[in-house]
């Protein structure tokens, strides 16, 4: 809305009208149609192990994907069990710039933890591979992550997170997600 409160003032010089304007919004890419395999009701198990932790954390959760804005944005609402460190919850979004063609991705989660990236989609190994930077209530970091699809029902994942220039290892993470009937 806020880029058509900018566009509006130039435009109406232009004249143009509702239905021009109308006609420049561009249409839903067909590249965010590869997100569907990620979309639905999720129960998931993993492994998570945290630098300084001895023991791994054992994590329970389940998420749900759903599609947004006429199909543009893919939002995932998390619930996690973090074993001693309590509940998590959590908010992805995902979406396709089609003018820099590229998918981008978003989190935000209730330790104070935001990041923002990018994924590709390696469709040899049938992969996502991801890749953000952000920051937690301690410091900037860096993640590396992959989703497999292991077949339509089945995800297999990794995330990788380390501090802002990559050089040490903060957590390491591996699950597995079902869909839910």
């Amino acid at each position: 809305l806020l880029s058509l409160l900018v566009l509006l003032p130039g435009c109406a010089s232009c004249g143009l009208d509702a239905s021009a304007m109308k006609d420049r919004i561009p249409p839903r890419a067909v590249e965010l149609d590869r997100l569907n395999a990620l979309a639905g009701k999720w129960r998931t198990k993993g492994e998570v192990r945290m630098l300084g932790l001895a023991d791994p954390i054992h994590t329970t959760g389940t998420s749900e994907a759903n599609w947004e804005c006429d199909r543009r944005l893919l939002i995932e609402r998390s619930q996690f069990e973090m074993g001693a460190l309590g509940p998590m919850s959590g908010v992805s979004v995902w979406s396709y710039d089609a003018r820099a063609k590229r998918y981008e991705m978003h989190w935000f989660d209730s330790f104070g933890e935001s990041a923002k990236g990018t994924a590709r989609f390696d469709a040899k190994k049938n992969t996502w591979v991801m890749r953000v930077q952000g920051r937690n209530a301690i410091t900037d970091i860096a993640a590396d992550g992959t989703i497999r699809i292991l077949d339509d029902d089945t995800l297999e994942w990794t995330w990788k997170q380390y501090d802002a220039w990559h050089i040490l290892k903060f957590a390491d993470m591996k699950g597995r997600s079902v869909r839910e009937p």
